[in-house]
């Protein structure tokens, strides 16, 4: 280790190798490795380790957990702050998410990880989000322990009530609520209170003023023939905004209103149309007098 730090340095490289034995092993490598594989991405020393990665760490090396964490302390490297006493390594999927990754407590979870990972461990959604919970977490999903039938409908990872796109730190788009009380047949003011009693907030409490349930739905929808409706991971342009406007019959900024308050995402009106006049061509020679030529 010394003589590597040495080359390093010699390079002009800060080195931080504090708490590193001079001959790591291969558990070292392994421990300190982003994805518990010996390779790069290492973990960085300033952020506490997420409980995740220690859990992986520990299946792939055949120890414990708490075995983990101490080794981890001797580096030098700041162990998760929140640890249940009863961790169990098969539980790292509940920890890691598919396309991001080790999941950190202090960073917000997507809802459809959570669903995906009481699937995978074959648990209630109840102790899924216990669970998460008892490793610091934060979640406000409190689902009910005996589901009824509306239940059902709402708390299904590919159900009417679109999670995709919305996390532990954002509320439910109310347009989402709009979508699954048309395709439940239910009143949006049930959807909205069954969400409240399982902890999730929603972005509004009712319809935006001015907008029918029937109306938010036609400003909903993808295009004017689709049954599909906006959600919260579409992208929402000038170009679809003037296309909303003119099948609603009202300003773009009224539209743009409507779907901020629907809980999706508008860009700034007055960036986007300035940024739009600037990418305008302008004609080099137009033949038409200048007020100079008079």
């Amino acid at each position: 280790m010394s003589e590597v730090c040495a080359r390093l340095a010699a390079y002009g490289l800060r080195i931080d190798a504090a708490g590193l034995p001079e001959r790591p092993d291969a558990e070292v490598a392994v421990l300190l490795s982003q994805r518990a594989d010996s390779m790069w991405p290492w973990l960085d020393r300033t952020n506490e380790v997420p409980p995740g990665h220690v859990l992986a760490a520990a299946q792939v090396l055949g120890r414990s957990p708490h075995e983990m964490v101490d080794h981890l302390e001797r580096l030098g490297f700041a162990p998760p702050t929140v640890w249940p006493e009863d961790t169990d390594p098969s539980e790292s999927a509940l920890l890691i998410e598919a396309r991001h990754g080790t999941l950190s407590p202090n960073e917000p979870v997507p809802y459809a990880h959570v669903f995906d990972a009481a699937r995978h461990q074959n648990w209630s959604l109840e102790q899924t989000a216990d669970r998460l919970r008892a490793y610091g977490f934060g979640l406000r999903l409190r689902p009910p322990r005996h589901f009824d039938a509306l239940d059902e409908q709402l708390l299904r990872r590919d159900g009417p009530l679109v999670w995709f796109g919305v996390t532990t730190a954002d509320p439910m788009p109310f347009a989402h609520v709009v979508a699954a009380a048309r395709n439940l047949l239910e009143p949006h003011s049930v959807l909205v209170k069954r969400l409240v009693g399982y902890g999730i907030k929603v972005s509004c409490p009712d319809l935006p003023e001015g907008l029918s349930f029937t109306s938010a739905v036609e400003l909903l929808r993808i295009t004017e023939d689709s049954d599909l409706l906006l959600t919260i991971d579409c992208d929402i342009d000038l170009h679809v905004l003037i296309e909303k406007a003119e099948v609603m019959n009202v300003p773009i900024a009224q539209v743009a209103r409507w779907l901020q308050n629907l809980g999706l995402t508008v860009p700034d009106l007055t960036e986007t149309l300035q940024d739009a006049l600037e990418r305008v061509p302008r004609s080099l020679s137009t033949g038409c007098p200048t007020p100079a030529d008079g």
